[in-house]
């Protein structure tokens, strides 16, 4: 994968190796030296000189699953349960939910809308961002996005930022604007919200690679 989507999963990729590799070196050394420990304690009398001793009897337990392989398989199926039941139950995603305190609002007025008209629309969904008590400031831009990429007239968004003292989370607030807006600006064609880093992220890998033009120029001697 290339792009900023390759830089993310190369890092992802790697650790991967690096925990399969540390799990094969474990297996493969450490196992065997625990599994010969637990041997040698069935024919070593613990007394005071021998300290090796005193630490092989604190994994007895793993010898009292050894002699009782029901209970151990009963064990071994209740986690390969439990771990089924959980992986449905686990938030998946490119990017973990983050809590920013900031709001990126992206507007589409409809097509063909002037400068003048998207602006005029823009207003009244400024209003609405000013009256609301947990957000700080604002900025806009029409025409472009995040990632300056040009846009038309009738496109843009908003970079929003909240209070640091609200009580609210952003996706509480996301929720209340999203509901005021659509009620009150029903000449806006589409609205979208998100935070920060992960709208900067859609824009980037989203954005087109640039054309690449090689010229091979061959010279030919006779």
């Amino acid at each position: 994968m290339s792009g900023l989507a390759g830089s993310f999963f190369k890092e992802l990729s790697d650790t991967m190796q690096l925990t399969m590799v540390t799990s094969f070196l474990v297996t493969w050394l450490l196992l065997p030296v625990l599994h010969l420990m637990i041997g040698y304690k069935t024919s070593f009398k613990p007394n005071a000189h021998h300290t090796m001793s005193d630490s092989v009897n604190r994994l007895r337990w793993l010898t009292w699953f050894f002699n009782k392989p029901i209970i151990a398989m009963m064990l071994v199926v209740g986690l390969i349960s439990s771990a089924y039941w959980a992986s449905d139950k686990l938030e998946t995603g490119f990017l973990p939910e983050l809590d920013e305190g900031t709001i990126v609002l992206d507007y589409i007025s409809p097509a063909g809308t002037s400068l003048e008209e998207t602006d005029a629309i823009c207003k009244e969904i400024e209003k609405i961002v000013e009256i609301h008590p947990d957000v700080e400031s604002y900025s806009r831009r029409t025409g472009i996005h995040m990632a300056f990429k040009s846009d038309p007239t009738n496109i843009g968004d908003y970079s929003i930022q909240l209070k640091k003292d609200r009580t609210k989370t952003t996706d509480e607030v996301i929720s209340e604007l999203r509901k005021e807006i659509e009620g009150k600006v029903a000449a806006m064609e589409e609205i979208s919200f998100g935070q920060r880093i992960a709208d900067l992220l859609g824009d980037l890998m989203s954005t087109p690679q640039p054309i690449q033009i090689k010229i091979l120029v061959i010279i030919m001697k006779y």
